[in-house]
């Protein structure tokens, strides 16, 4: 899995990446309090600018919102079905 954080809304290096990586093995992070995606903000990053995030990578992937929504479901769901012990 390749983990997308917040602030790739002003990475533009990073948003190079998001056409390659198939959704299948993408996963957005929502909880980095530095990682804001507004460039300069002073505030902090919370979960619910996640859907900035999503509308994001969308665009990039020239998909709509809530089939990667789902998509990112899925693969979360995935991910720590893997993860558990």
């Amino acid at each position: 899995f390749f983990s997308i954080p917040c602030s790739i809304v002003r990475d533009t290096q990073l948003s190079k990446i998001i056409p390659i990586v198939p959704i299948t093995q993408l996963v957005l992070e929502s909880d980095s309090p530095a990682l804001h995606a507004e460039k300069g903000s002073d505030r902090i990053n919370e979960p619910s600018n996640i859907l900035h995030t999503i509308n994001y990578v969308a665009s990039l992937k020239q998909i709509d919102s809530s089939k990667l929504r789902t998509q990112l479901y899925e693969n979360t769901c995935r991910l720590f079905r893997k993860l558990r012990v």
